[in-house]
């Protein structure tokens, strides 16, 4: 039960940060390239596991990869901007072309 509040509760703030990156009209289509990119990279870490392996014991290997990954999720984290008091992006709020 504690394992899966914490593994199933962090998805809880995957929308409203994501929802404050990106314009209206591609919101949508913004955050599931986003999570799905994190997904996709995640599942190469699985892959990359038993390559590891070869060169270190199991254990090892899982946990180096496990570090990398880690520090993956931070760098974002620490450079994605700031949007408390901002207001929330908009395509139509830019002047366009022949508009």
């Amino acid at each position: 039960m504690v394992y899966g509040f914490f593994q199933f509760g962090m998805y809880a703030s995957f929308r409203p940060c994501f929802t404050e990156l990106f314009p209206t009209e591609m919101r949508c289509n913004g955050q599931a390239f986003a999570y799905n990119s994190g997904r996709a990279g995640a599942s190469l870490f699985i892959l990359a596991v038993p390559l590891v392996a070869q060169f270190m014991s199991l254990s090892a290997a899982m946990v180096t990869l496990g570090i990398v990954g880690i520090a993956l999720a931070l760098i974002p984290t620490l450079i994605l901007p700031e949007t408390v008091g901002r207001a929330l992006p908009s395509l139509m709020d830019e002047e366009r072309p022949g508009a």
